[in-house]
């Protein structure tokens, strides 16, 4: 049985894609999601993973817990994310069912490398508390990590996919300018190739740190000019004075999941 903690975006994906050779249990906290999630899958529960009781509860008897979350703004980071994992620690002392954790993180914790090519075995240099606090939450749920227990962490490109299209991005850009100057790399993952590495993951019974990013690593300047021309939209103009939310220079590489027999769908990015 698995169990999808923090089932949003990423997580109703994993979840739809799993389901068809497992029992997945979907959970959230909030009761718009419940109520949207109740109407595509069978099995929901509420779930706050600030409540021990709560947390174990749902734990129990499942084999495979995948870690979804999302934080509704940066304030909420630690409760997020960390304290979950802690949480889970905590009832994970005696627990005997569970037998592989999977965990969406963030290349952002990679933080700036001047361009450079990295990989797993990069030394972290986030300089955020945001950043810092989804090391913390990595070091945590690997702390689990047991010849019984497999952990696996997947640091996550800027997701695009269905409703998240890098043209609609585009197009809150038709009238006003983008920040920044768009030199930097991208690195981004299409959420299929996301759900597909989950069930690759569960079948081959991974463990580790994995990255998850696109094999292209255009400069956001260059992707927003190839889609603008695709998709006949007027090219976005760039304004360097305004503050920017990509601004780490790093080009993240894919090839351990590859090495370890993971091929991506989305190897050429579906622009549109």
């Amino acid at each position: 049985m698995v169990l999808i903690i923090g089932c949003g975006y990423v997580g109703t994906y994993v979840g739809l894609a799993l389901q068809s050779k497992h029992s997945v249990v979907v959970s959230a906290r909030s009761e718009t999601t419940l109520y949207n999630l109740r109407k595509i899958f069978p099995f929901v529960e509420h779930l706050d993973t600030s409540n021990l009781d709560e947390l174990a509860k749902a734990v129990d008897q499942h084999e495979i817990i995948i870690i979804t979350l999302a934080a509704k703004n940066p304030n909420f980071y630690e409760s997020t994310y960390l304290e979950t994992a802690k949480n889970l620690k905590a009832i994970l002392e005696n627990n005997k069912s569970v037998r592989q954790i999977l965990y969406t993180s963030s290349t952002s914790v990679y933080g700036e490398h001047e361009g450079r090519l990295l990989d797993e075995s990069t030394p972290l240099m986030t300089s955020s508390f945001q950043g810092e606090i989804l090391v913390d939450t990595e070091e945590t749920l690997l702390s689990l990590d047991t010849d019984k227990r497999k952990v696996v962490i997947f640091r996550l490109g800027e997701i695009y996919g269905p409703g998240r299209e890098i043209t609609n991005r585009i197009l809150s850009y038709q009238d006003k300018p983008a920040p920044g100057n768009g030199e930097f790399p991208t690195n981004m993952i299409h959420v299929e190739d996301i759900t597909r590495a989950m069930s690759y993951a569960i079948e081959h019974k991974l463990q580790g740190v994995f990255n998850l990013v696109d094999d292209e690593h255009m400069t956001r300047k260059d992707l927003y000019h190839a889609v603008c021309l695709q998709a006949s939209l007027p090219q976005v103009h760039w304004d360097p004075s305004l503050k920017t939310h990509h601004s780490s220079n790093k080009i993240v590489s894919n090839a351990k999941i590859k090495n370890a027999g993971f091929s991506f769908k989305f190897s050429k990015r579906a622009l549109i």
